[in-house]
């Protein structure tokens, strides 16, 4: 789809992307949202479950609700070992960021036509959050920050 945008002597061609397209974007946001209702709490319990999230369920805000709902889904907590549930939980966010990034996506296409210099920087700041947790989800399990040769170019005291 095409119209144009016409301001004071100038006039702006815009393609703009079917609605169909648009209507993906939020539909994808929310099952991403649903999604993201239902599995952060496995996500919690996992991370609880592992050695550095022990100390989380000394706080009784936490035991109250994490101790019943470990006992009523265990068996979608115990079918490894903690940190490899953790990482599996991990790992469904993506589906989560990227049901997010769809949305953004699509709402900026959206408002891009009418979007002033404030508005397409606000978008961009805001791509990177979902941008990074996707790939910080998708890194492989044993992946660690120091391995990575940009991280030793940067920091060379600490690696």
């Amino acid at each position: 789809m095409r119209y144009y945008l016409v301001g004071k002597g100038t006039s702006k061609e815009v393609v703009l992307l079917s609605s169909n397209v648009i209507r993906w974007g939020g539909l994808a946001a929310m099952l991403g949202g649903i999604l993201g209702l239902l599995i952060s709490p496995f996500l919690s319990v996992a991370w609880f479950a592992t050695e550095g999230g022990a100390e989380s369920l000394e706080n009784p805000l936490v035991t109250v609700w994490a101790e019943p709902f470990a006992r009523i889904f265990s068996p979608l907590l115990t079918f490894a070992s903690p940190d490899a549930v953790y990482m599996t939980y991990g790992k469904v966010f993506l589906f989560v960021c990227l049901g997010f990034l769809a949305g953004l996506l699509a709402l900026h296409t959206r408002q891009a036509p009418r979007a002033g210099g404030l508005e397409k920087w606000g978008f961009r700041d805001a791509l990177v959050g979902p941008c990074c947790s996707s790939w910080a989800s998708s890194a492989p399990s044993g992946w660690e920050p120091s391995a990575s040769p940009t991280s030793r170019l940067l920091y060379p005291d600490i690696y």
